[in-house]
C-alpha cells in the first residue's frame, strides 16, 4: 500500500532526517528509550519495515509515531497499530494524536505498543468519549547502568554436554512458541531478529533449552529456560552475556518485566538492573465498533 507522506498533524520522516530525530530523542532519556532504540535498530539493521512520523510542529511538539506498532496485526494493517513517544511533561501533544484522522481510522480498534503508563492514562482519559482501552498489559522497564561489571561465568550441567551458541533462523520457531506475546509479534519477526540482532542459547544434546534475544525496540526479550533445566544458572548467564554484548553495540541493556512476574523481577534485580518506570500496551476500541 502507499504510505502517506503526511497526515493531519504528522509528517513522514525522510530517511536523511532519521538520524536527527534519533539524536534529538536522547534529550528525553530514559523516557524515550524504547522509541529511540526502535529507530536505532531500524537504521542499523532494518529489522522491520517501520514508517516513522513526527508532528508537523516538531521539535516544538515532541511527539513521534511509528507504524505498525506490532508485527502480527490480525488484519495485516500497517496503520492498525502504532508505537509512540511523548514526554510525560508534554501530554498536551497527545491531542495531536487523538485528532489525527488521516493516518488513523478511529472507527476501528487501534493497538498501541508499550508506552509510559502515565501517557496511556492520558490517552485513555482523552479517548473516553470515543471508546475504551482493552487488553491492557503492564510491564516494568529495567536497565543495567554498569554492564561491564557483569561477569558471565558459563554454568556447569552434569546431565549432558551444554553448548552456548549463537542462535540460527531454524531456532526461531521454538523461541516464538514460548513467547507470551506471540499473538502480537510474528514468527517472521523472530526469524529476522535471530538473523540480525544478538541472539544466544544453550543447547544440551542438540536441544535448545535456554535462550534470550534482542528485540527490534532494543530490549533483551524472551529470556526462557525450559522447566526441567532450571536452577542451573542458564538464565543469569545469558542475561549477563547479552547485556555486555548489546552495550558494546551501543545499546542500553534493558528488559521489560511483566508486572506479575516476580521470578524475573527478582532475577534482574539480583543482576543489578534498576527499574525505570512502568509501561503498558493495549487496544483502543471505539464504542461503535462491533
Amino acid at each position: 500500500m502507499d504510505i502517506p507522506s503526511e497526515g493531519k498533524h504528522f509528517k513522514l520522516i525522510r530517511n536523511e532526517d532519521l538520524y536527527d530525530v534519533l539524536h534529538y530523542l536522547e534529550y528525553f532519556m530514559p523516557e524515550s528509550l524504547k522509541f529511540h532504540q526502535t529507530l536505532k535498530t531500524y537504521l542499523e539493521d532494518h529489522v522491520w519495515n517501520f514508517h516513522f512520523y513526527v508532528s508537523k510542529s516538531w521539535p516544538r511538539d515532541p511527539i513521534c509515531l511509528h507504524f505498525p506498532g506490532i508485527t502480527a496485526h490480525e488484519n495485516g494493517e500497517i496503520f492498525g497499530s502504532l508505537g509512540l513517544f511523548c514526554p510525560t511533561n508534554r501530554t498536551d501533544c497527545l491531542y495531536l494524536l487523538l485528532d489525527e484522522n488521516i493516518l488513523i481510522d478511529w472507527t476501528k480498534p487501534l493497538y498501541i505498543h508499550y508506552i509510559h503508563s502515565s501517557i496511556m492514562d492520558n490517552i485513555e482519559y482523552i479517548y473516553r468519549s470515543v471508546g475504551i482501552v482493552e487488553k491492557k498489559c503492564y510491564g516494568d522497564f529495567y536497565i543495567h547502568y554498569s554492564p561491564n561489571d557483569l561477569s558471565p561465568i558459563p554454568p556447569r550441567f552434569n546431565e549432558g554436554e551444554a553448548h552456548f551458541k549463537i542462535l540460527e533462523k531454524k531456532d526461531a520457531a521454538v523461541i516464538h512458541a514460548y513467547y507470551p506475546a506471540k499473538n502480537i509479534e510474528s514468527l517472521k519477526l523472530f526469524e529476522t531478529l535471530v538473523e540480525k540482532l544478538p541472539s544466544y542459547g544453550i543447547f544440551i544434546n542438540d536441544e535448545l533449552v535456554a535462550w534470550m534475544i534482542q528485540s527490534y525496540y532494543g530490549a533483551m526479550i524472551s529470556m526462557y529456560t525450559k522447566s526441567r533445566f532450571r536452577l542451573h544458572g542458564f538464565g543469569s548467564f545469558i542475561a549477563k552475556y547479552l547485556s555486555k554484548l548489546v552495550a558494546g553495540r551501543g545499546y542500553a541493556p534493558y528488559v521489560l518485566v511483566r508486572s506479575n512476574n516476580e521470578v524475573s523481577r527478582n532475577l534482574y534485580e539480583r543482576l543489578g538492573f534498576t527499574k525505570l518506570y512502568t509501561n503498558v500496551r493495549g487496544l483502543l476500541k471505539p464504542n461503535s465498533y462491533r
